[in-house]
């Protein structure tokens, strides 16, 4: 399988740290071996439990949804040992004192969130909840970011040291995140070191090298569903274009993607043996405003703002002109359009911000600022009014942005240039980077 461009795995921890929180680190390579404890998305809904994949049966809420019970499934580990609650209470534990220390963490959700925690059995972890949850957006979001770690192999502050129950303190725990992320770094020996060998997913890493290239085998004791091969790699490229390449030679990928900027070429794909599946993510594509900027952050913090600049982003044009109609679709709120979902809004339409010009220029001249023909819009009528710019923003201050996007997208250069010159005509200066 290709890896994206620059879209290499760097760590093999799956208590993920901020600097590493990226889906080549998390779904394209930490997940083969040691999969989250819920698995969203199946093959006919996107928003659906799967139940086949997930390490757990579906949660129980109870008490007004204020305590949910886990029940694991009688998996395995690789190296033969049962998957227990003590491997998904190992990762809670270093989750409460290090949450710091992990990528997805967000104040107030996990572990914040949970006011204590108990064991049955050994298959089984109830937590009590500081309040109660909506259960769908509790499993969706909080419990599928949880990985059961194999705390019979990993609980430990040292190479050389004996497996203890560390983790279950604040010091003990800060020992052992250092010790395991001091072992990460070390991806020379991905492929050797004893602690990543015992997995619960369906691959174990046979290779791997500074260049992103990984081999696997598959798990003699993966407990989910039945492998139908047996070595599976991803290999790396430094650019779509050489990724591309590759593909229609058809030397050394079975699987891969098509640049943007190849879509037309679909048919020499086809030419060379592959089937063509388009795979809409569950997701959404947005741009980051810094409300608390010193000079912009309150021009953001305004409604009207925000308005005219959606008016500006002509979705549909960029889909038809640099997508050739095929390689996207727009979006107008938070809830992604594709896959189909029953969560869209009414509001999440074209329709609510479509594309106009002439609506942008009108939200700001009826809020205080004046358009000249050229440059940026300047504020003529400050204050909090109703038809004045709003509160924070001076008498005199422009619309002049500095806009940072990726790099390494066929497309998106393309999209920004469009949005700029909108803007431009609406009175806001982009600067772009990349």
């Amino acid at each position: 399988m290709a890896e994206g461009a620059q879209g290499t795995p760097t760590s093999i921890l799956p208590f993920v740290e901020p600097a590493y929180n990226t889906l080549a680190n998390k779904g394209s390579f930490q997940n083969f071996m040691w999969p989250y404890l819920y698995t969203i998305g199946t093959a006919n809904s996107a928003t659906a439990l799967n139940t086949a994949l997930s390490l757990a049966y579906a949660p129980v809420f109870s008490q007004n949804d204020s305590v949910v019970t886990i029940k694991l499934k009688p998996w395995k580990w690789s190296n033969g040992q049962p998957l227990t609650n003590a491997d998904l209470m190992f990762f809670l534990d270093l989750l409460k004192y290090e949450k710091n220390e992990f990528g997805d963490y967000v104040p107030g959700d996990i572990p914040d969130s949970i006011k204590s925690v108990s064991t049955v059995g050994t298959s089984t972890v109830v937590l009590h909840l500081t309040e109660s949850v909506n259960p769908i957006w509790f499993t969706d979001d909080q419990l599928d970011e949880l990985v059961p770690m194999p705390q019979q192999a990993w609980d430990k502050t040292s190479t050389s040291g004996s497996v203890g129950n560390y983790a279950s303190t604040a010091s003990g725990a800060a020992a052992v995140l250092s010790y395991l992320s001091a072992q990460s770094k070390d991806t020379s020996t991905y492929a050797t070191n004893p602690l990543w060998k015992v997995v619960d997913g369906p691959f174990e890493l046979t290779s791997f090298n500074t260049t992103g290239a990984a081999s696997f085998k598959v798990n003699p004791n993966y407990s989910g569903p039945k492998v139908n091969y047996k070595v599976f790699k991803e290999v790396p490229y430094t650019s779509s274009s050489s990724e591309f390449s590759s593909l229609l030679s058809g030397s050394e990928i079975q699987a891969g993607y098509v640049p943007a900027n190849d879509l037309s070429t679909l048919p020499r794909v086809k030419a060379a043996g592959y089937s063509i599946v388009p795979t809409p993510y569950w997701e959404i594509n947005f741009l980051s405003l810094n409300y608390i900027n010193p000079q912009v952050g309150s021009i953001f913090k305004q409604l009207y703002i925000r308005q005219a600049l959606q008016h500006l982003m002509d979705q549909s044009a960029v889909v038809k002109s640099l997508l050739l109609g095929t390689g996207g679709y727009p979006d107008y709120g938070p809830i992604p359009p594709k896959p189909s979902n029953p969560y869209m809004g009414s509001l999440e339409s074209a329709s609510t911000y479509p594309y106009s010009i002439k609506d942008a220029r009108t939200l700001l001249t009826s809020h205080g600022w004046k358009i000249p023909s050229s440059g940026p819009a300047v504020c003529e009528k400050p204050g909090p009014g109703a038809n004045e710019c709003g509160t924070g923003i001076s008498g005199g201050q422009t619309l002049t942005f500095s806009l940072a996007y990726t790099t390494g997208s066929s497309y998106l250069p393309g999209e920004m240039e469009d949005f700029k010159s909108s803007a431009a005509a609406a009175g806001i200066v982009l600067n772009l980077s990349s």
